[in-house]
């Protein structure tokens, strides 16, 4: 077929008349139906890209999960160990005052029953005084009445030493007999070992009515 024909022989640009119509018409349909199909591939790629773009950013997203988790859980770890550390300090306090307290409490014990003891000890060596008691007959005879304090070491095990009057009764035959009476003294209990001491200083009034 010819599809185009020639109006004049002699001019220089042909001018063209169409021939067939339907020609025409069916090569403007099969350009379209390129062009939809054209449209279709370039979709269908731009799904495909939009599929993995989704698919990387699914991934991203999960990875960044799982790092937040792995911190929340290093972090609960950390949290335990804190807990756990402070409850095992909390523990040993109480412990340790405990510990102080019954310490204490022995210790009381111990100087109250050292107490009880050295109280004993020095009634038994104020009675043994008592009984050497001596007043010289001068001062009996004027009748001299007084009170004399006096200090006086005892050396372990049961020695009396560095006797000295602390108050004088004002009259010298009550202060010498005073003084007799606690170096007449002799065969005293001995220091009881309980206390360890090696010497008790002891402090003693002695009356003369």
């Amino acid at each position: 077929y010819n599809l185009f024909k020639p109006i004049g022989p002699n001019e220089k640009w042909p001018v063209f008349k169409v021939m067939n119509k339907n020609l025409i018409f069916s090569l403007i349909i099969s350009g379209l139906c390129h062009f939809i199909i054209f449209l279709s591939f370039t979709r269908i790629s731009l799904s495909k890209k939009q599929i993995n773009l989704s698919k990387n950013k699914g991934v991203e997203q999960i990875r960044a999960r799982l790092q937040i988790y792995e911190q929340k859980e290093k972090l609960e770890k950390v949290e335990k160990e804190k807990k756990s550390i402070f409850k095992k300090k909390e523990v040993k306090k109480p412990q340790e005052k405990s510990i102080s307290r019954v310490s204490q409490k022995k210790n009381i014990k111990v100087d109250q029953g050292n107490e009880k003891l050295l109280t004993y000890y020095l009634t038994q060596i104020r009675n043994k005084i008592a009984q050497n008691k001596f007043k010289s007959q001068m001062a009996k005879r004027l009748n001299l009445k007084g009170r004399v304090k006096l200090n006086f070491l005892i050396h372990a095990p049961n020695k009396i030493a560095e006797i000295s009057i602390a108050e004088s009764s004002g009259e010298d035959l009550l202060d010498r007999s005073a003084l007799s009476s606690i170096k007449d003294t002799t065969d005293i209990p001995n220091i009881p070992k309980a206390l360890k001491r090696k010497k008790i200083p002891v402090t003693l009034v002695i009356l003369y009515e």
